[in-house]
C-alpha cells in the first residue's frame, strides 16, 4: 500500500444499515488515496438473520475481518456481555491493524464496541447520522454516545446538527442528507 493511502475501516452490523451505505462504500473504495476495508459484526454473522455478510461479499467490497459478538438474541440482559466481548475483540484487532479512520453508521448497540476501542486508541471516528431520534428506543442514547466519541459527524438534516450542538458537539459537523438518496438516483 502506498504511503499516501488512508486506511479506512467501515464497520457494519446489519443488512439494512449496509444497504444504506453500499453505494457510498463502492464509490469510496475506488478512490486512489483510500484503502477501504469492511469489518463485519452483529446480525451479519447470525444464522437467525441469514448470514447476511454473504450479501457484502457479492458487492466485491473487501471484508477484512468478521468479528463475532456471540449475540444469541438482542434481549437487554444479554447485550452487556456481548458488548464487553466485542470491545476486547475490536481493541485487539485495532492494535494489530490500526486504521487511519473508522467509519461508524447509525446507532446499533454492536457499533459501540468498535467505537469504544477506537476512542481509547485515539483512532479518529467518522460517525454517520448522529442527532437523529428514534422514539422510545435505546438507540437514542447509543447514537449520542457514538457522536460524543467521534471526530467527524455526517448528519442528514440541519435539525440533527442542532441536536449535536445541544449535546456539546460544535465542530466537524457536515449536513450531507441521506446516503440512500444517492443510491436511488444512480
Amino acid at each position: 500500500m502506498p504511503l499516501n493511502k488512508q486506511k479506512i475501516f467501515f464497520v457494519t452490523g446489519s443488512r439494512s444499515e449496509f444497504g444504506q451505505f453500499s453505494y457510498f462504500l463502492k464509490k469510496l473504495s475506488k478512490e486512489k488515496k483510500v484503502d477501504l476495508s469492511i469489518l463485519v459484526t452483529g446480525m451479519h454473522l447470525s444464522k437467525k438473520y441469514g448470514y447476511t455478510y454473504k450479501d457484502i461479499i457479492k458487492t466485491n467490497l473487501k471484508i477484512k475481518k468478521k468479528i463475532n459478538l456471540d449475540i444469541n438474541n438482542d434481549k437487554s440482559f444479554t447485550v452487556p456481555n456481548a458488548i464487553s466481548k466485542g470491545i476486547k475483540k475490536f481493541n485487539n484487532f485495532f492494535l494489530k491493524n490500526r486504521p487511519d479512520y473508522l467509519i461508524l453508521p447509525c446507532d446499533r448497540f454492536e457499533i459501540l464496541c468498535p467505537a469504544i476501542a477506537a476512542f481509547f486508541l485515539k483512532i479518529p471516528i467518522i460517525h454517520f447520522y448522529g442527532g437523529e431520534t428514534s422514539e422510545g428506543s435505546f438507540d437514542n442514547i447509543i447514537r449520542d454516545q457514538l457522536s460524543l466519541m467521534s471526530t467527524y459527524h455526517f448528519v442528514s438534516h440541519e435539525l440533527h446538527k442542532k441536536k449535536l450542538n445541544n449535546i456539546g458537539i460544535q465542530k466537524n459537523i457536515f449536513n450531507i442528507g441521506v446516503l440512500a438518496y444517492d443510491k436511488i438516483k444512480s
